[in-house]
């Protein structure tokens, strides 16, 4: 297979040439554990080759999350080009001494690549520019915070970084939020306008309370996978719509692996347990 550089090129707005990309990253050998620690120590000695390697090993990811991120103004195809910048980063950055996977870290990187583009190129309702301001700090703050304690930040210890009170930090988060909800739902038909119009008409922000809970929680969950089992893993897929799947009723998802629909219950159940018990789900216990 010839080589794969990454290039803006390989991501441009022609669906074609996307297909193309997709095909050639399909196509690409997964790595290891182990190897991913040997690659880091060579990346760190200069290597490029190493540095190469590890990054096209997981393009996969970044598709997967780039997907996220549709229908919020940038084509899929920029989405993936922005998030390829910030795995380079990361792969330039990660430090394999820490005991994480390269993905655990790359995560927030590609992430953040990403949000940036959107807040930049996209967005349709802004906010005002101190608050977008400090949205940025408060999300490169987050990214450090969480590389040094190796799982996510609190509230408290966020706030003590950055200097500001919990109440300002929430603020900050909520309104940030608020702002992507409505450009997800800007009207485009008359069901569409009722659905803005009733959001708008709620005091209590209960549609974007439940929104922020629900895109927080598919994004610890995604850090967190590889630790249930491959069952576990597959009805959690479903159940959130990670990865680009479609979010799935249990009744749906007990149809779809020929169990009952009370087992997938129980089977959820167990399996957001099993998550909460890791440090990195932090604040993943207040969606529970």
């Amino acid at each position: 297979m010839r080589e794969l550089k990454i290039l803006k090129s390989h991501t441009n707005r022609n669906e074609e040439s996307l297909h193309r990309y997709l095909s050639d990253i399909g196509r690409i050998s997964l790595i290891d554990p182990g190897e991913e620690i040997l690659l880091a120590r060579k990346i760190k000695a200069g290597d490029k080759a190493a540095e190469h390697k590890l990054i096209t090993a997981n393009l996969r990811f970044v598709v997967s999350c780039a997907k996220k991120y549709q229908n919020l103004g940038l084509s899929l195809a920029d989405l993936v080009c922005e998030g390829n910048l910030g795995l380079i980063k990361a792969a330039g950055n990660f430090d394999e001494t820490r005991g994480f996977k390269f993905i655990s870290y790359a995560v927030w990187w590609v992430r953040q690549s990403v949000i940036t583009a959107i807040n930049e190129y996209a967005r349709i309702i802004r906010l005002p520019m101190n608050q977008q301001l400090g949205m940025t700090a408060i999300n490169n703050e987050a990214i450090k915070l969480e590389q040094t304690l190796q799982r996510e930040p609190t509230l408290h210890e966020l706030s003590e970084v950055i200097g500001k009170t919990e109440d300002q930090l929430a603020d900050h988060i909520r309104a940030n939020a608020r702002a992507r909800y409505l450009e997800d739902h800007i009207p485009g038909g008359e069901s569409e306008d009722n659905a803005l119009i009733n959001f708008l008409a709620d005091q209590s922000g209960n549609h974007a309370n439940e929104w922020i809970k629900s895109e927080h929680l598919r994004e610890r969950i995604c850090m967190l996978l590889n630790t249930l089992k491959t069952r576990e893993r597959e009805i959690v897929i479903h159940a959130y719509g990670l990865f680009g799947n479609q979010q799935l009723e249990n009744e749906d998802i007990a149809i779809k692996m020929g169990l009952s629909k009370e087992r997938i219950r129980q089977l959820l159940s167990k399996s957001i347990n099993k998550l909460q018990k890791f440090p990195q789900t932090g604040m993943l216990r207040e969606y529970a």
